[in-house]
């Protein structure tokens, strides 16, 4: 998938310029694309869906133009939004997560089965004959996921999809997805934590300009960077640059593990010399 200074103009005249740097990701890539509410991650999604046509700029997916040969690309890919209310069309949730699979012509025995498969790995299986929008938005958002996931797609594209999601659900979803490692995930989010933790690489949008691209334990090291995007250093980078500050030798950590792993190294050090 590849996006090169792509400019929208939505019917309000507002006017969207995604430029900057070019966005990329490649084969089993998990991208995350951060920035605060109303920087132009949404419009970016949809135009790799091939809902918006660009005025200006190029978008390519698997090397094609989503918008003229979406039905090139309609098998490989999966889709979250981030209304998923809107998104839940089934009788049943096993009749929802069901429908891609009907739609690309797979018997109706066998959609099921592979539906109740994708369901129980996000631990939905209970809720398999209930009406999806009876359900939590939580679950709505996991029976979304599953629909996506269903027909087993090269492209995952996720618009803000941790929200309203508990800690075991999330899991739950992280899990899943390590479970497709050749599939390349797109999500957008303004939860930095989140992108540090699951991202191979990052970009960081702002007011349509996309700031800043590279691995989570660089970009989001850059303070002047997420504060031109208004957004927040991720909790463990924020505590490491303070002990940083109060002159302890140690370099920001993105994760609980890599965090314990260098405090311990410093405890050792000094340790050895008392």
């Amino acid at each position: 998938m590849r996006l090169r200074c792509v400019k929208h103009t939505y019917p309000d005249r507002t006017v969207v310029d995604l430029c900057g740097l070019n966005l990329a990701a490649h084969a089993g890539e998990r991208v995350a694309i951060v920035g605060p509410n109303g920087s132009g991650k949404t419009t970016l999604l949809l135009h790799v869906m091939g809902i918006l046509k660009p005025m200006e700029g190029e978008v390519r997916v698997f090397g094609v133009d989503p918008h003229r040969c979406f039905h090139q690309i309609r098998s490989r890919l999966g889709v979250v939004l981030q209304d998923v209310e809107a998104q839940l069309v089934g009788a049943t949730v096993l009749a929802d997560v069901a429908l891609g699979l009907r739609a690309l012509g797979v018997a109706r025995a066998a959609a099921a089965a592979q539906a109740q498969a994708v369901l129980e790995e996000l631990s939905l299986s209970g809720l398999a004959q209930r009406v999806p929008h009876y359900l939590s938005g939580g679950e709505q958002r996991r029976v979304a996921l599953a629909g996506a996931l269903a027909p087993g797609p090269n492209l995952l594209l996720l618009d803000e999809p941790f929200a309203g999601v508990d800690p075991a659900s999330r899991r739950v979803i992280v899990d899943c997805l390590d479970r497709r490692p050749g599939t390349t995930v797109i999500m957008t989010t303004h939860d930095v934590d989140l992108a540090a933790a699951i991202a191979d690489r990052v970009y960081v949008i702002a007011r349509g300009t996309i700031l800043a691209e590279g691995p989570p334990a660089s970009v989001l090291g850059w303070g002047e960077v997420l504060e031109q995007a208004a957004l927040t250093p991720p909790v463990l980078v924020e505590l490491f640059n303070r002990l940083r500050v109060g002159g302890m030798p140690i370099h920001p950590a993105l994760n609980v593990a890599d965090a314990a792993e260098a405090l311990l190294r410093i405890y050792h050090k000094q340790d050895t010399y008392t």
